[in-house]
């Protein structure tokens, strides 16, 4: 990092609220998390990075529990909120702490709108800094204490230069004239929320390889992905940590009948198998047990799947890669193949009629412009 001093970690409550009244007054903060869902089950923020042009800080929402002295200036319009690739921060601070952000520059939307081919953050900081970012810590276990110096130096790396990126891509955003298109999204991405979702009951079927199996078989996946879903929920630790994707395909091909053959399963922890091989042996039995009635179908059609093909949406997509080459964008951020089914249903025959589409922004609206509704004018 560059030279100042080394990020202050904040551990109390009072630390918390005196670091409210540090930032008092601050014109832009940049702000960024650390959570465990690579390790656990339920997933919970275990560190909130700020800085400000000046310091760093690190706090540790496992001790210091309290966030609210920062919600009014996280919340404030006024104040620049510096995030990258916000989505994921944003939902976690609203669930775990009900903090909220306004004011934001998201320098991953910011990089996408301007073009940029390698938008993560390690690839600007190499471009615009020719800093070599270490991605040892990508995978931490952020909620074991204590935190090494190594991994409190990486985090406060992820808003220490925050700042100088946003400037950065601020003048190019303005010098392609495509800031406004940046609002647009910051505003959109202000009012993302936790929202509960209920578990997909289908979700096994989203495991590479299980189109593969027969009707028997995608019923012992689905028995044995619902097993691991709940001994995962029990210890409190990432699915994939309890049995892998593929060791559950294997199951499900294989079938044993008896404890000594899941040891010739391919990824079979052998503590797994001796502390839950029945278990295991049990949820095969369970799927082998159901009536030839019960077994789920081999394929499931995919949500809004046409029974018969658009012929416009083959034109749409042709003019909207074309227009995407013309400013040098990704074709999915012009207009994803979503918001393309949803114009060719739609029909609109003006602008203002594109805006009432679903997920259309106004910048969107504004490229697409005539060149799209002469196609869904002529279809």
């Amino acid at each position: 990092m560059s030279e100042r001093e080394a990020a202050r970690l904040l551990e109390t409550d009072a630390e918390v609220a005196e670091l409210a009244a540090t930032l008092a007054g601050e014109p832009l903060v940049a702000v960024d998390t650390e959570a465990d869902s690579f390790h656990s089950y339920f997933t919970k923020v275990c560190l909130v990075q700020i800085s400000t042009r000046t310091a760093d800080y690190i706090i540790d929402p496992l001790s210091a529990s309290n966030l609210a002295p920062l919600a009014p200036m996280l919340s404030d319009p006024s104040v620049i909120c510096v995030l990258h690739g916000s989505d994921y921060d944003l939902r976690i601070l609203d669930r775990d702490h009900g903090l909220r952000i306004a004011g934001l520059f998201d320098t991953m939307v910011a990089a996408r709108l301007l073009g940029y081919q390698a938008f993560g953050l390690a690839s600007l900081l190499k471009q615009h800094f020719d800093l070599d970012v270490s991605k040892a810590a990508q995978r931490a276990d952020w909620s074991r204490r204590p935190l090494t110096k190594e991994l409190l130096g990486y985090a406060a790396g992820d808003t220490h230069y925050l700042a100088a990126l946003r400037d950065i891509l601020h003048r190019e955003l303005t010098e392609a004239g495509r800031l406004s298109w940046a609002v647009e999204e910051f505003a959109l991405l202000e009012q993302i929320r936790h929202e509960p979702r209920d578990p997909d009951p289908d979700a096994y079927r989203k495991i590479k390889g299980s189109r593969e199996l027969d009707r028997r078989g995608l019923a012992i996946l689905g028995e044995l992905y619902q097993w691991r879903d709940r001994r995962a929920q029990a210890l409190d630790r990432a699915p994939f940590r309890v049995m892998g994707n593929t060791t559950l395909l294997e199951l499900a091909r294989r079938r044993p009948c008896q404890t000594k053959e899941l040891a010739t399963i391919p990824g079979m922890p052998r503590s797994l198998s001796r502390a839950a091989g029945q278990e295991i042996l049990a949820a095969l039995r369970a799927a082998l047990a159901l009536p030839e009635e019960e077994l789920p179908p081999r394929r499931k059609p995919s949500r809004g799947q046409r029974q018969d093909p658009d012929p416009t949406l083959p034109k749409l997509k042709k003019l909207r890669d074309q227009l995407a080459a013309e400013v040098s964008l990704d074709p999915g951020l012009v207009a994803p193949n979503a918001l393309l089914e949803s114009l060719s249903r739609a029909g609109p025959k003006t602008q203002d009629q594109m805006l009432e589409v679903p997920g259309m922004r106004k910048w969107q609206a504004t490229l697409l412009g005539t060149r799209f509704l002469n196609v869904l004018r002529d279809r």
